[in-house]
């Protein structure tokens, strides 16, 4: 009994010395590739041109999705038309209701409702450049055919940089050259990025004919051993019946509440409740966002100086920073309908789309935390469950505002506290930052892939 307790104490040791040995191989050979790398002139690295297309593409994509919101005032808006005999009549494009604006501006999240999750299996499958470079092209397609299809009465079918770039822009096109500019001008955009990002951006380093030896060398080093199995199982009911799932899913919900309620709704509340010019409308629009992109860096910063300085597990991170957010934008939203001050009001708005960074570092990441080989599933259920909310708010908000009036708005901003408040609620229980025990990874055939790879890479490099 000693003699095999003695076999199999050398064997762990055998196997812990074996593990330092690769590791110390590993960091030799990433220190190496790194200085290898440093020789190479930034703006011929491969990586930063990805990051620079992904920008780009995100910009046009939350373009696309936004400018609706900006330039429905102007396709519903009444205006004096002067008859060549001197008559004056008032003309509208688009005779909409309140209730019919919501549906419309709700019909953008009908298809995302249907492609969350099979974008997750497609880039899984085939590579998220090929997933996101299709979704951006076809996307801008159909925006330059918008306007065709409203003159013919047919349907209508990141991030923040891109929010703050529709709702400046889109006002200023609107007024300067008509609403269907907006659409012809984002979707030329958008395809002239696609044909950029099929031509730039390749599958991973391997396949990239432009990148050097000494750049593929680091980031693959650096990424480590990133294969994945594309026929992994899913224990799809472990996931759909989690409770820290479902707090991310809720999170989500929450957070997509109040962001497509005021990124739908705000152009025409500025224009319905304190009657400012369009131009104007998307200039005020746009500053909200200009918050949120300051403030994501400050809860970025916190969150991780929180959790390295030991002063927060993960799992308390991912609440605070969740209820955090949702209780102050909970405050902010709520002010605004106890207040007749554009100031207060404008403000009040900047905050509460602002406060929202805080969230980002609570459900947008806390998939990682619960199970990394199966955090994409989550994010697409996630997603979807949040989409849910950009299909809903919209409609709701049209149903309710049907005079335009103030008091008809602070319905919609109770409803928006509301969420946040029952938001805040159930991820303060329900969060958790621990990997699940369903998700639990074989953590003895993970060191000998590493191992395996570690040796190949070793031998290559002899």
């Amino acid at each position: 009994m000693s003699s095999d307790h003695e076999v199999k104490s050398r064997d762990r040791d055998a196997e812990i010395r074996s593990l330092q040995f690769v590791e110390i191989n590993q960091n030799t050979s990433c220190r190496r590739e790194q200085l290898e790398d440093a020789k190479i002139p930034f703006w011929k690295k491969r990586r930063y041109h990805v990051i620079v297309m992904i920008f780009f593409g995100l910009f046009n994509l939350i373009n696309l999705r936004m400018n609706l919101s900006v330039t429905i005032v102007a396709m519903t808006q009444k205006v004096n038309e002067t008859l060549s005999d001197g008559t004056t009549i008032e003309k509208q494009d688009f005779d909409w209701d309140s209730k019919t604006q919501g549906l419309i501006l709700s019909s953008f999240f009908y298809g995302y409702i249907a492609t969350q999750l099979l974008g997750g299996f497609l880039s899984a499958k085939f590579g998220g450049h090929l997933v996101f470079g299709i979704g951006l092209g076809v996307t801008s397609v159909l925006a330059l055919l918008i306007p065709m299809a409203a003159k013919t009465h047919l349907a209508y079918t990141g991030n923040y940089l891109g929010i703050i770039g529709a709702m400046l822009l889109s006002g200023i096109v609107t007024v300067a050259l008509g609403w269907e500019y907006v659409f012809y001008i984002f979707g030329a955009l958008g395809c002239f990025c696609y044909i950029c990002w099929i031509i730039i951006v390749k599958a991973d380093p391997n396949t990239d004919p432009f990148i050097t030896d000494a750049e593929k060398n680091y980031i693959l080093s650096s990424l480590g051993d990133r294969t994945k199995d594309k026929n992994i199982k899913h224990p799809w009911k472990d996931i759909l019946t989690s409770t820290a799932v479902w707090a991310v899913a809720i999170g989500n919900f929450t957070s997509m509440w109040g962001t497509l309620t005021l990124q739908t709704q705000l152009p025409t509340f500025l224009s319905d409740t304190l009657d400012y010019n369009l131009d104007v409308t998307g200039i005020i629009a746009a500053a909200p966002y200009m918050v949120i992109i300051c403030l994501l860096f400050v809860s970025g910063f916190l969150a991780d100086w929180f959790h390295v300085k030991g002063y927060l597990r993960t799992g308390q991170v991912r609440r605070y920073f969740n209820c955090f957010a949702f209780i102050m934008q909970m405050i902010f939203l709520l002010l605004i309908t106890f207040t007749t001050s554009p100031v207060v009001i404008i403000s009040s708005l900047c905050f509460a789309v602002g406060f929202g960074a805080f969230s980002w570092s609570g459900y947008a990441i806390n998939a990682l935390d619960l199970a990394p080989s199966h955090a994409s599933v989550i994010k697409g259920v996630a997603s979807t469950v949040g989409t849910l909310a950009g299909i809903i708010s919209p409609i709701a908000a049209g149903n309710i505002v049907m005079d335009k009036s103030r008091e008809q708005w602070r319905i919609v901003f109770y409803i928006a506290a509301g969420v946040y408040l029952a938001g805040a609620v159930f991820c303060w229980i329900f969060v958790r930052g621990n990997i699940q025990s369903w998700a639990k990874i074989d953590l003895d055939r993970l060191a000998a892939k590493k191992a395996e790879s570690e040796n190949e890479r070793n031998t290559r490099n002899l």
